[in-house]
């Protein structure tokens, strides 16, 4: 029952409270909701059905966070096409964005969904706070990395088709479910 509380609550200050400030988040953070707004979605606001990074990165911005699209050099053979989103805009700690995900084997330039993120640094978060928030917040999910860095990832499928404004609710609802993560008590 505590879950469907908290699931509610959260589902209803996202829908009635726009731009809540918000305190700097684990491992950095700053005044949230910035970002210059960019241009407005490609594609005429038809249904997007795939990652495309440029068009992504249109959409965060679109939703207050300045964003960019970025080639990562994975190896000598392999670039994957990302975005790179600043979520709060004093600070240049942090690094997060968008990649793709679900991609096609055999053509991995197809891919239909996109894993929003945000590497937070070292938090001196433990396990037990993983664990909890986890099993308490269902849709974006919290990790480590091997150094202690504190990872929040929101997977968004984008198959049979979503809307931009979906996208850009998206974002924005992983933001304020990170900026909870400050006052989040295991």
């Amino acid at each position: 029952m505590r879950v469907l509380t908290r699931a509610i609550v959260l589902i209803a200050t996202l829908l009635f409270c726009g731009a809540a400030m918000a305190q700097p988040r684990p491992g950095g953070g700053g005044t949230p909701g910035g970002g210059a707004p960019g241009p407005g979605p490609s594609g005429g606001g038809g249904l997007i059905v795939q990652f495309n990074a440029q068009q992504i990165a249109q959409l965060f911005s679109a939703a207050g966070f300045a964003s960019e699209a970025f080639d990562n050099k994975v190896d000598e053979k392999t670039v994957t096409h990302m975005v790179r989103t600043q979520f709060w805009p004093n600070d240049n700690s942090t690094f997060g964005g968008a990649l793709p995900i679900w991609c096609k084997n055999d053509n991995p330039s197809i891919c239909n969904g996109i894993a929003i993120f945000v590497n937070l640094g070292k938090a001196g978060v433990d396990q037990k706070w993983i664990n909890a928030w986890n099993n308490e917040i269902y849709f974006v999910r919290a990790y480590t990395l091997d150094d202690g860095s504190l990872i929040f990832k929101f997977d968004v499928m984008l198959q049979p088709g979503v809307t931009p404004d979906y996208i850009k609710f998206a974002v924005a609802a992983f933001k304020a479910a990170v900026d909870m993560s400050t006052d989040f008590k295991p």
